[in-house]
């Protein structure tokens, strides 16, 4: 099993490898795959194959705390759980609670940013071990050419988008070695709250669903989220305020009843591989982590405007954003939510990257385990 040490403290990422192609003796492009919450890196492995007939070399890895990777200590864990944080205050209990995820927040940006070192570092690893072709500024063919680049779906683009916004703070030796490679960032698919956007008023998820019984909501929940959508065309508006997009026009409840969810396809044996069991996401759903995502999101994309202008480490990493047109309405939501962010920039900020979108038309959240071709297609056309 591959495993890479990302530290001197003999922390591991495991990681599968598609190999080098061997299509042509052109030079490739690495695309480094990160997966999302409670599923792991194995969600892909249907893209391995098609990869290995491409010009991509595919990498897919297990975050911390995923099976392989090693897990988190109690060390790391501790400040960041809300059952050890207590706070007496005189003010009542809706007091301390703020307080309390004050504190939690401060610690979880902390763990955050270790993420995002882990990534870099795993990044610089592999380019270290595997001797990839450096990225290529001069190509004039319409496909990637060398280099290396890095996917976040769903959950995970909260620690691919980490290594992007602490840049700055990581070991400049470090950064270094990463920029000559470093080639794009691609956010996919991720639910509003992977990026920090607040959840509207009156919207729905079976977890937190009262009329489904708590022993149910964990397998309808696999079922909503696997499932395809059918949104109103407006969604696709940037004119379309985005209080109307959870006010009828993004389905929330209704299943696409002629296209199966993903779950449904799932044999008791693929449940068992690409599910995780034990896995280090607990601490990302709290409200703590809201305003951190949110942090990292703007970190990451815009510049500062009592900064130096531009982002001052990896300044040509630009981001393409994959978004799935049938997803789960917590992901429709989320880009354009981005979108107007980008026309309306928060206070003294601006867009520092550029931000490609990319509709992958009739997609579902899974859309990389239903359909790996017409996947793979958008994530190549992502890497151009």
């Amino acid at each position: 099993m591959p495993f890479a040490q990302v530290d001197d403290l003999n922390t591991q990422l495991f990681y599968q490898d598609s190999g080098v192609p061997t299509l042509d003796d052109k030079p490739y492009t690495t695309l480094v795959v990160v997966h999302g919450l409670g599923y792991n890196s194995h969600i892909f492995h249907r893209l391995h194959r098609i990869a290995a007939a491409s010009h991509v070399r595919l990498v897919t890895l297990n975050r911390r705390g995923y099976a392989g990777s090693t897990p988190f200590s109690e060390a790391e864990t501790l400040p960041i759980d809300p059952s050890t944080v207590s706070i007496s205050t005189e003010d009542g209990t809706a007091s301390a609670t703020t307080r309390s995820n004050r504190v939690l927040s401060g610690h979880y940006m902390t763990f955050m940013q270790q993420r995002g070192a882990e990534m870099a570092r795993f990044l610089v690893w592999f380019i270290e071990n595997e001797r990839i072709p450096p990225r290529s500024d001069c190509n004039t063919e319409s496909r990637a050419s060398g280099g290396i680049s890095l996917l976040g779906w769903s959950l995970g683009n909260a620690t691919t988008l980490s290594m992007l916004a602490f840049a700055s703070t990581f070991d400049p030796g470090l950064m270094k070695k990463l920029e000559p490679y470093l080639r794009k960032v691609i956010i996919f698919d991720p639910p509003h709250a992977a990026l920090g956007y607040p959840t509207p008023e009156n919207s729905y998820n079976p977890l937190l669903d009262p009329e489904i019984r708590v022993e149910e909501r964990q397998p309808r929940f696999m079922a909503w989220v696997s499932s395809y959508f059918v949104h109103s065309p407006s969604v696709r508006d940037p004119a379309t305020p985005l209080r109307d997009l959870t006010n009828g026009l993004l389905e929330q409840r209704v299943m696409n009843p002629s296209k199966k969810s993903t779950a449904a396809h799932f044999t008791a044996p693929a449940a068992i591989e690409v599910v995780s069991q034990r896995n280090g996401d607990m601490f990302a759903l709290g409200e703590h982590a809201r305003p951190v995502f949110e942090a990292v999101r703007t970190r990451a994309i815009f510049g500062n405007l009592n900064e130096t202008y531009g982002p001052p480490v990896l300044p040509k990493v630009d981001i393409s954003y994959i978004w799935c047109t049938d997803s789960v309405w917590e992901a429709v939501l989320a880009m354009r939510s981005l979108q107007q962010d980008i026309a309306s920039p928060p206070d003294y900020h601006y867009p520092a990257r550029s931000v490609r979108f990319i509709a992958l038309e009739g997609g579902n959240h899974f859309i990389h385990y239903d359909d790996p071709l017409k996947a793979f297609a958008a994530f190549a056309q992502a890497l151009e």
